[in-house]
């Protein structure tokens, strides 16, 4: 089996080893561990989402892991949040890898910018 299955990812949700889960999807999605445990962490529904979109997981593992961590990772309402990530593009999605996948320094750069 490998460290990113879909089973494995599912097990470490449901005994709380969240940095596990993190890691996983950083390997499946090829970002930085930092980035994806920033994006898993964050409480916002639509930045989980897209994390898992971008890490190519399936719907019914998206809606496994929300139906057992939502709550954990700040997703009130699972049926709003699944149905985020059915909305999203493929465009969408690489447009996220692409931005998610840039430097850290770059990305806080066009934050403080968007501030101003």
């Amino acid at each position: 089996m490998q460290y990113g299955s879909a089973k494995k990812i599912l097990s470490a949700a449901m005994e709380g080893e969240i940095t596990f889960v993190a890691q996983a999807l950083a390997r499946r999605s090829g970002l930085a561990g930092e980035v994806a445990t920033d994006e898993l962490l964050s409480g916002s529904e639509r930045r989980v989402m897209t994390l898992l979109r971008v890490a190519g997981v399936r719907r019914e593992l998206a809606a496994r892991l929300l139906a057992g961590i939502g709550d954990l990772l700040g997703i009130a309402d699972p049926g709003r949040a699944i149905a985020t990530f059915d909305g999203m593009s493929t465009d969408e999605v690489d447009g996220a890898r692409s931005w998610l996948a840039a430097d850290a320094g770059y990305r806080a750069a066009v934050a403080r910018l968007e501030q101003h």
